[in-house]
């Protein structure tokens, strides 16, 4: 995947795969079809997940934001189940960890702080689903290294237990 011999190509196709999901969005533009925009919205996320392993951190981060958007939008309907927001909540962890990666902590601590009001409800009303439990632990432990990396070591170390406490019962 990294070797320097293939890095045009991967390179074309990355921002090929990135072209077509754009035109695929702009085709889809007010459609009311929730399938086809999670869809779009896993496809974002994935091709971000992809390029921040493969190619430029900018350019993940960006694709991530696109998937962001769309889960965003289908978590804050009215009828959107857990699932829906439970992937809203991991591109909101996936969107913080590139953050920090690229020396945008505030960002990052702001993203996971909204991924953790998002999912901890879930956490809360189905405590017997460790998916849940398990993306609100990765939020913690987000929280307290970005807050760690801001300068806020005292406020960290709660965060870190309860990520901690959160881990050991999984």
């Amino acid at each position: 995947l990294k070797e320097k011999q293939f890095d045009g190509l991967r390179t074309k196709l990355l921002r090929g795969a990135t072209d077509f999901y754009q035109r695929l969005e702009n085709l889809l533009e007010g459609q009311a079809d929730h399938r086809s925009r999670a869809a779009l919205g896993q496809a974002y996320h994935d091709i971000g997940e992809l390029t921040a392993q493969i190619g430029s951190q900018a350019e993940a981060l960006a694709t991530l934001k696109r998937g962001l958007v769309l889960r965003l939008a289908l978590a804050a309907e009215a009828n959107a189940d857990a699932a829906t927001k439970l992937q809203a909540g991991q591109s909101l962890i996936a969107v913080g960890d590139l953050q920090e990666a690229t020396g945008e902590s505030g960002g990052a601590l702001a993203s996971y702080n909204q991924a953790r009001d998002l999912l901890e409800p879930l956490a809360q009303s189905e405590p017997d689903k460790a998916a849940y439990r398990a993306a609100v632990a990765k939020c913690l432990h987000g929280i307290a290294r970005a807050q760690y990396n801001t300068g806020h070591a005292e406020e960290a170390l709660p965060s870190h237990e309860q990520a901690r406490t959160l881990r050991q019962t999984l």
